[in-house]
C-alpha cells in the first residue's frame, strides 16, 4: 500500500473516531439530561425486544408474563406498552417483528448470562445491553458508509462532515439517542449493510456475496417488512444486462442462493409465529394497515405536522441533488429508478393508516434510510467534490440545515413541539424558539370543565397588576397559600386575569411557580398570546393547572416576564379558586 493510502486510511480513522465520540457524548447528554436511560426498553422498543425474554426467560408464547410479572414492577407496574393482539381465533401474537430482537439477541445473551437468576429482562443492566445493541449497529453503520466513502475516493474530511450531517442534520439523531431502541438504527444498519453487499456483488458476482446479500435482505424485511422496497435498489446499482445475464442459466445458482438464504432469515419469523399461534404465516398488526387508495404524500412530506421537507430539509435536499446529480451525469437509467424507488417509498409510507407513525419529530419511518441516502448522494456528487459551488454553496447550507435541525430536536426534547399534533400555526409560533416560555406551548390546555361545579376550597380575590415593557421585563407577585390538604386528591387552581398587550408580536409569559416549605412543587410558563392578542386589550380568561397532593406550606409565585425584554404587557390577576379534583 503506498504511503498517501497509509495517510488516508488513518485519517479516515482518526476521523471516524471523532464522530463516534461526538455521537456517544450526545446519547449520554440526551440520556441524562431528559432522564432517557431508565426508559430505553419503552413504547415501541417494548415491543420488539419483549420476544426475547417470552422465549429466552419464560417459555410463554401468550406473553402472561407481561401482566404476571411486569405488572409488579416499580418501572412497569402503571404502564406498559400494548405490545400483544389478540386474532380471531383467540390466539395472541406480538405485532412486532422479529429482526430488532435477532440483532439485539446477542447483548440480551451476555446480561443474562452474568445477571442473577432470578431476573425479570427488565432490569437497569437490560436497559443498558439494549442501549449499547443500538450504539453498535448505528456506529457500525455509519463506518460501513465511511468505508463506501473511502472506495468513491471522498476526502476523509469531507467523508466526516458528511456522516456527521446525516446523523446530526436529520431526525435520525431523536432515534439515535432520545427514543435509540426504536427499530430505526438496526433498519439503518441493515439498509447500509445491503447496500455494501450489493456493492460487493457488484464487483465480485459470486455465490458467497449473493448470499451475503440475500441475508441482509431478509434481515431488512425481518425488522420492517415495508422496508422490503430495498429490492428496488438493485436496477439502480446493477446495469440490466448485468441482472439479466445473472439469471442466466450458467448463473442461476448464484441469485438461487441469495433467495434461498432470504427465505432462510425469514422463516425465524414463521417459526416464532407458529410457537406463538400455531399459525406459519400472520398479519401481527391487527386494524394498522395500509391504505393504498388514500395516500397522503404531500402531507408526508411537507405537511406541519410530520413532514420530511420540514422537519428534515438536509436529507430532502440530498435526495434533489442526487436525482439532479444522475441527470446531469446522463446516467438516465439510475435517475429515473432512483426517482421511482423513491415515490414508491414515499408513497408507501403516506399510504400508513396513521400518518404521523406516534409522537415524532418528522417523518419517523424515513430515518433508516438516510444510509443509502448517503451511500447515492457520495456516489453522485463524488466528481464535483472539488467545486467552488460544492465547497461554498452545499456545504455551508448543510451546516446552517444541522444547525436548524439540533434547535428542532432541542424542541422535541423539552416538549416546545408538540410530537403528536402539530400545523403551521403552532410551527410558526415556536419557529426556531427555544427558551423555556415555550415549552408545551403547541400543547393543548388541560380540559377539567368536568369540575366546574365542585365546591371552591379557598378564594382568594386579589386585583394585581403586573406590567412588563422595555423599561421593566419582569414583574413579580408572591402569594402565601393557606394549609391545604388534599392527601388522595389533586388541588385545581383557577387564576382569573384580564390582559393587554401593546405588541404585534408579543412574547410575554407568566411564570407560575409553587413550593411547599420551600421545596419545589411545579413550574409553568404560560405564553400570554395563546389566550390574549394586541386586538383583544382587556380581554378576561382563567388558566387552570392542578397539583396533586396536599400543600401544608405553600407559596406561589406568579412573574410576568419577557422573553425578548421589549413586549409591553399588562397582566391584572383578578382572582384565584382552588378545589379539589380526582387525581
Amino acid at each position: 500500500m503506498k504511503p498517501a493510502e497509509l495517510r488516508t486510511g488513518s485519517q479516515y480513522r482518526i476521523l471516524f473516531l471523532l464522530f463516534a465520540a461526538l455521537y456517544l457524548f450526545q446519547v449520554n447528554k440526551v440520556g441524562s439530561d431528559y432522564n432517557r436511560f431508565n426508559k430505553i426498553i419503552n413504547e415501541d422498543a417494548f415491543g420488539y425486544y419483549v420476544v426475547l425474554p417470552a422465549f429466552f426467560k419464560y417459555q410463554d408464547p401468550e406473553f402472561a408474563f407481561l401482566d404476571s410479572v411486569l405488572r409488579k414492577t416499580d418501572a412497569y407496574a402503571s404502564y406498559r406498552p400494548p405490545v400483544v393482539n389478540q386474532m380471531a381465533n383467540g390466539q395472541k401474537v406480538c405485532k412486532y417483528y422479529s429482526g430488532v430482537a435477532l440483532l439485539q439477541l446477542p447483548f440480551y445473551l451476555i446480561c443474562k448470562a452474568i445477571t442473577p437468576a432470578n431476573y425479570t429482562g427488565f432490569e437497569p443492566a437490560f436497559h443498558f445491553a439494549i442501549l449499547c445493541s443500538a450504539v453498535f449497529y448505528l456506529l457500525f453503520g455509519f463506518y460501513i458508509l465511511s468505508g463506501i466513502m473511502r472506495r468513491f475516493a471522498i476526502p476523509p474530511l469531507l467523508a466526516f462532515l458528511l456522516i456527521t450531517a446525516t446523523l446530526f442534520g436529520s431526525n435520525l439523531l431523536a432515534y439515535a439517542t432520545y427514543d435509540i431502541a426504536y427499530s430505526h438504527v438496526y433498519s439503518f444498519f441493515a439498509l447500509v449493510s445491503f447496500c455494501a453487499a450489493l456493492l460487493k456483488l457488484k464487483e465480485m458476482p459470486g455465490r458467497r456475496n449473493a448470499i451475503l446479500a440475500g441475508l441482509l435482505y431478509g434481515l431488512i424485511i425481518l425488522i420492517r417488512p415495508l422496508n422490503g422496497v430495498a429490492i428496488f435498489f438493485l436496477p439502480i446499482m446493477f446495469p440490466a444486462s448485468t441482472l439479466i445475464a445473472f439469471f442466466k442459466t450458467e448463473h442461476i445458482l448464484k441469485p438461487i442462493s441469495g433467495i434461498l438464504s432470504a427465505f432462510s432469515v425469514l422463516s425465524i419469523q414463521s417459526a416464532l409465529w407458529y410457537w406463538q399461534t400455531g399459525s406459519l404465516i400472520v398479519y401481527p398488526y391487527g386494524h394498522e394497515t395500509l391504505n393504498l387508495s388514500d395516500p397522503k404524500l404531500f402531507e408526508l412530506i411537507f405537511g406541519f405536522n410530520c413532514g420530511w421537507a420540514v422537519y428534515s430539509p438536509l436529507p430532502f435536499l440530498m435526495l434533489m441533488l442526487s436525482i439532479v446529480f444522475l441527470f446531469v451525469q446522463k446516467a438516465w437509467r439510475q435517475g429515473i429508478w432512483t426517482m421511482m424507488t423513491s415515490s414508491v417509498i414515499l408513497y408507501l409510507l403516506s399510504c400508513w393508516y396513521y400518518l404521523h407513525y406516534g409522537c415524532t419529530l418528522g417523518c419517523r419511518p424515513i430515518t433508516e434510510f438516510y444510509g443509502p441516502l448517503l451511500f447515492l448522494f457520495t456516489y453522485t456528487v463524488r466528481h464535483y467534490t472539488r467545486l467552488n459551488a460544492f465547497r461554498f454553496g452545499f456545504l455551508p447550507l448543510a451546516g446552517l440545515l444541522t444547525v436548524y435541525n439540533l434547535i428542532l430536536h432541542k424542541q422535541f426534547f423539552e416538549t416546545i413541539i408538540n410530537p403528536c399534533d402539530m400545523d403551521r400555526k403552532r410551527f410558526g409560533m415556536v419557529f426556531l424558539k427555544t427558551h423555556e416560555a415555550y415549552r408545551y406551548s403547541c400543547s393543548p390546555f388541560w380540559d377539567f370543565s368536568a369540575y366546574n361545579s365542585n365546591p371552591v376550597l379557598y378564594e382568594l380575590p386579589l386585583n394585581r397588576t403586573l406590567q412588563t415593557g422595555k423599561q421593566k421585563e419582569k414583574d413579580t407577585l408572591t402569594l402565601v397559600l393557606p394549609p391545604m390538604e388534599a392527601r388522595d386528591s389533586a388541588l385545581l387552581f383557577e387564576v382569573d386575569m384580564q390582559g393587554i398587550m401593546r405588541n404585534d408580536i408579543n412574547e410575554s409569559y407568566l411564570r407560575i411557580l409553587l413550593t411547599d416549605n420551600g421545596a419545589y412543587k411545579d413550574l409553568l410558563n404560560l405564553l400570554l398570546r395563546r389566550k390574549i392578542s394586541v386586538s383583544d386589550a382587556g380581554q378576561n380568561f382563567t388558566y387552570q393547572f392542578h397539583v396533586p397532593g396536599s400543600l401544608p406550606k405553600g407559596k406561589l409565585n406568579l412573574s410576568l416576564e419577557s422573553v425578548d425584554g421589549q413586549s409591553e404587557t399588562l397582566l391584572r390577576i383578578r382572582n384565584i379558586r382552588i378545589k379539589k379534583i380526582p387525581r
